[in-house]
């Protein structure tokens, strides 16, 4: 059971001494690396108690010294942390793992909202300036410093290390990467480079972590869904994101062959024809992001490649908020079953 330190003067510790101590004690809480440090070098953190004897008596004195800005800051001794932040954070990475159950304190201090911009532009001879023609989202970069906590073995801490690497390691490909700071959605991510264990005391030290996000957008960890039965005109309302979206429609219906019978489906005033033959227990998936479509069977197997028909290649997006939905039969022979639409909400 951990208690709180002892916030009274030492008696081998004058205010002079307090001061001078407290002018070069900084208790990083930006970066959020869980130890006083003085001049860069780690005084306070051991597995038996917070702080040494040197700082014992200025618990005091240093939280009034420390600029909190509102954060919530306590002294612990008898574990593993000398603070407790509310700007702490965790996140997830391949197979559901935390940094928490990792045994990782980890900290985002940089927090890019808006990633890179590529600027669309070409150059003229004899021509000031360029011309312009917009702009394209780069890949996305999230930085996260980490810590692993004294109190272990040295075959405890080298384990501890290689457990950490194996979780990371880039190989497996893109995994799910989950901020607990930004609830409800996810980044296809790995690691962009290597990184070094910079020793700190007592078998613990620090590591700084840069994921790379060739999509640069956070989808919904769950998704909107729109089902529809029946032809008419609809509203399908997006209430997650906050740019449009590339959804994936999943069309189920009786198709012959010929152009004077197919299915029309209009997002948005932008139509799209299903014109091909679809049988009975086949479904049609268009995918807008990756501009693909296929047919599959009730169980799911792929039987053939989709774009053959589509009557041209004009997929449909969503946008944030109301959508409209027009589904329409053409020839007597057709018969429209199910639309389902998954919208993929996206935020930049």
């Amino acid at each position: 059971m951990s208690r709180p330190c002892t916030c009274g003067l030492s008696n081998n510790h004058s205010s002079q001494g307090i001061t001078s101590v407290l002018h070069f004690l900084k208790l990083n809480i930006d970066a959020c690396r869980l130890f006083i440090c003085h001049s860069n070098r780690v005084l306070a953190v051991t597995g038996s108690r917070v702080l040494e004897k040197a700082v014992l008596g200025c618990c005091r004195a240093v939280l009034q010294a420390l600029p909190c800005r509102g954060k919530k800051v306590k002294f612990i001794t008898g574990s593993r942390c000398c603070f407790e932040s509310c700007l702490m954070s965790t996140f997830t990475q391949r197979n559901g793992t935390t940094s928490q159950s990792m045994g990782l304190a980890t900290r985002i201090t940089n927090e890019y909202r808006m990633p890179d911009l590529r600027n669309n532009t070409i150059t003229m001879p004899g021509r000031h300036g360029v011309f312009d023609f917009g702009e394209t989202v780069s890949e996305r970069k999230i930085l996260i410093s980490c810590f692993i906590p004294p109190g272990k073995t040295d075959e405890q801490f080298l384990s501890k290390k290689d457990a950490i690497i194996e979780w990371l390691n880039p190989d497996n490909g893109l995994c799910q990467l989950i901020l607990d700071k930004e609830p409800g959605r996810v980044y296809e991510a790995r690691l962009t480079s290597g990184f070094s264990f910079d020793r700190a005391v007592r078998n613990s030290c620090t590591f700084d972590l840069e994921f790379f996000c060739p999509d640069p957008y956070g989808y919904a960890i769950s998704d909107e869904t729109f089902d529809f039965a029946e032809t008419g005109t609809f509203t399908a309302s997006r209430t997650l994101g906050n740019i449009e979206s590339y959804p994936v429609y999943s069309l189920t219906s009786v198709i012959p062959s010929g152009t004077d019978s197919y299915i029309s489906i209009t997002t948005n005033g932008s139509e799209l024809q299903i014109i091909g033959r679809l049988a009975a227990g086949e479904t049609l998936i268009i995918d807008s992001d990756l501009m693909t479509a296929k047919v599959v069977d009730s169980n799911g197997e792929t039987l053939r490649n989709g774009l053959p028909l589509l009557s041209e290649l004009n997929f449909p997006v969503l946008n944030t908020g109301d959508n409209t939905i027009v589904i329409a039969v053409v020839g007597t022979s057709t018969t429209f079953t199910e639309l389902n639409i998954q919208a993929r909400s996206r935020w930049r």
